[in-house]
Parts: structure tokens; sequence; C-alpha cells
């Protein structure tokens, strides 16, 4: 496929793609704009003071989190990961370049994932939660967009044709 030499030259506005997308998505959360400036997100660890909330047994005493209870959060945590690892896998085999879409179909995983999570009713993930590991997600999507933008673009390169 040849591109235009317009469309050649010009980069994808990974950065300001990711915070809008992030910014409509989490529009109703207030600290969302002062969350996006924090950059260094090179691991993700469930913090279960934050990204836990433990439902109420009864009206007042509420229920303690078990040791099944972070077995379960991991398990939940881990398969977003893995499936948020496939998903890149699957888009570098595409040899597509970058989309916006992207970052839309990382967000539809973490729905997904916390949708089918085996809670018991015990308890649910914060807002906390979704947060974190949505922005740390898509730092780390950022870096292989950008790889793949750049190899997207060499590859379909008309002086690259020519040679």
């Amino acid at each position: 496929m040849c591109l235009p030499m317009s469309l050649m030259s010009q980069s994808p506005a990974l950065s300001s793609d990711s915070e809008n997308i992030l910014l409509e998505y989490f529009k109703k959360e207030k600290t969302i704009v002062q969350r996006l400036k924090i950059k260094s997100r090179e691991t993700f660890k469930i913090k279960y003071g934050k990204h836990i909330q433990m439902k109420k047994e009864h009206v007042v005493f509420t229920k303690s989190l078990k040791p099944h209870h972070k077995l379960s959060m991991d398990v939940t945590t881990n398969n977003i990961l893995y499936k948020f690892t496939e998903t890149l896998k699957n888009i570098w085999k595409q040899k597509r370049d970058y989309s916006q879409n992207y970052f839309h179909e990382i967000l539809k995983i973490i729905e997904n994932e916390l949708k089918s999570e085996p809670c018991e009713g015990d308890y649910t993930f914060t807002k906390d939660y979704i947060i974190d590991l949505s922005l740390y997600l898509f730092q780390r999507a950022s870096k292989d967009f950008r790889k793949m933008h750049e190899a997207f673009k060499s590859a379909n390169d008309p002086v690259n044709y020519l040679e």
C-alpha cells in the first residue's frame, strides 16, 4: 500500500489521543486531569485499601478482605494484563498503522473482565483501580503504538519501494 507523502510524514498524536480518550471515558472523575500528569507508571500493583471496596455485611459491619478475595483480584488483574498483551500481539500481526480505536479496545478489555469477575458480591473494584490500571496500560500501549507506526511508515515508505 502506498500512502501520500503528506500522510507518511505525519506522526500520530499518541499522547493527546490517549489523554483525550481517558478524559472522555473518566469525565465524571474530578481528579483525572491531575492523575494524567503523573507520567511514571512502570508497574501496576493492586493497592487493596485504594482499589477495593468491601461490601457491608449488614448495615454497620463491613466484610473483611480474605486471602481468597486477594487471589481472585490478582487473577482478574492478571487476566486483564494477559488479554491486553494478546491484543497488542494481534494488532502487531496485522501490520497496520496506529489507530485511536486501539486505546478503546484496552478500555473494553478492562470493562469486560471486571463484569465477569467472580467476586461473590463481597467486594467491588473501585474507580481508582480502573483509572490506575487504564493509565498504566495506556502508557505501555503508547510505546508499542509508536513502534508500530514507525514500522508501518517504514514498510510503506515509497523510497523503500524504489530501492
